[in-house]
């Protein structure tokens, strides 16, 4: 499928592409070795030897048991991934899932309601599965 642009009324360049296949997400470990508590030499052991474990190794270990049975899955599979990506002033996604039919059609029926701007993205023959959550949303919790 091609990729279609649009620019927003804010400014920013969006593209909008169709997959068939969805990578699985990288798992973000919460792992912290600084603990309130922690001694400055079980700090430092958790950074050196814990946290690439952790931080890298595991997820890494997730994600490969997860590609294969996402591939697989994508192969008798009708559905698509529509996705909206703009990467400046900060990447934002948004992700929607459709059957293939309506999958062209929902994808142009995007790119024309972003030109607009964010009022009814969601064409009815899609599901919005996730997006990007605003700056700033965490520090409200």
């Amino acid at each position: 499928m091609r990729t279609r642009k649009s620019r927003s009324p804010d400014g920013l360049e969006w593209k909008i592409s169709v997959h068939r296949f969805r990578l699985p997400a990288w798992y973000q470990s919460q792992f912290d070795p600084w603990d309130d508590d922690a001694q400055l030499s079980m700090v430092v052991i958790g950074y050196v030897f814990v946290a690439p474990i952790m931080w890298f190794l595991l997820p890494l270990a997730r994600m490969l048991v997860e590609l294969p049975v996402a591939m697989l899955g994508s192969v008798g599979s009708d559905s698509r991934w529509i996705e909206a990506r703009t990467t400046w002033p900060a990447e934002n996604t948004i992700l929607w899932r459709v059957d293939r039919e309506r999958a062209a059609a929902a994808a142009d029926h995007i790119a024309t309601h972003l030109r607009a701007g964010y009022e009814n993205l969601t064409p009815a023959s899609a599901e919005i599965v996730a997006m990007t959550p605003p700056p700033g949303l965490k520090d409200l919790a």
